[in-house]
């Protein structure tokens, strides 16, 4: 047996457990790089039949998983010798889910985006009306809503500090330099102290100190 078809038959094999695992997309895409490898490899007529078996299976398991019949309108139909024709379904079929998918993702991000301008507008209302603890409340669940978002914690620290977002970048920069400037001298400081007490020999790097502070 070739490697290429001991690849082609692990392929096969993993389907079962991707299902399982709700992984539609990968299980496709498993049969798809399988029958990829049976076309493109010279197989003898044992070896042909008993992969076209596993093609079966694996059809069989693809065509009963009741996620991937709720995602596509195909049906997932496969002959023996058909090898070509079934690839090509597959590929239609993966381009569907992928289309679908992008779409899920587009009405998430819209989800979002409509989340952020109306806990912006709540504390910038708040603001108006000179209640600053309210206002710090929306922007903070805002910042907690949205923790990988640096644009919208840049603008809700702005809104509540009444600075447009560049004054608000310019301030945590500036902030961000004296805070390393008073490590860096803290760092200078204790290797100073630490080289007169217990000797050059046992003082430890400036580096060092530098990750400690950085893992803080």
């Amino acid at each position: 047996m070739s490697s290429e078809l001991t690849k082609a038959r692990s392929q096969i094999n993993s389907i079962k457990t991707l299902l399982k695992q709700e992984k539609v997309q990968a299980a496709l895409m498993a049969l798809s790089e399988a029958l990829k490898i049976y076309l493109r490899t010279k197989l003898l007529k044992h070896e042909k039949k008993d992969f076209q078996r596993k093609v079966e299976s694996a059809v069989f398991q693809l065509s009963s998983d009741q996620t991937l019949i709720q995602s596509i309108a195909m049906q997932i139909d496969y002959t023996p010798g058909e090898e070509k024709k079934l690839l090509d379904n597959l590929n239609i079929i993966l381009g569907e889910l992928q289309e679908n998918t992008m779409e899920e993702a587009q009405q998430h991000l819209q989800m979002l985006e409509q989340k952020r301008q109306i806990g912006l507008k709540q504390g910038k209302e708040e603001l108006d009306k000179d209640n600053h603890k309210g206002a710090e409340k929306q922007f903070q669940n805002l910042v907690r809503d949205f923790p990988d978002d640096v644009y919208t914690k840049l603008r809700a620290l702005a809104e509540a500090e009444n600075r447009s977002l560049s004054q608000e970048a310019i301030v945590l920069l500036k902030r961000a330099v004296e805070l390393e400037g008073s490590n860096r001298e803290r760092r200078r400081r204790i290797v100073t102290e630490l080289r007169a007490n217990r000797g050059l020999a046992t003082a430890p790097e400036p580096e060092e100190l530098v990750r400690e502070d950085r893992d803080r």
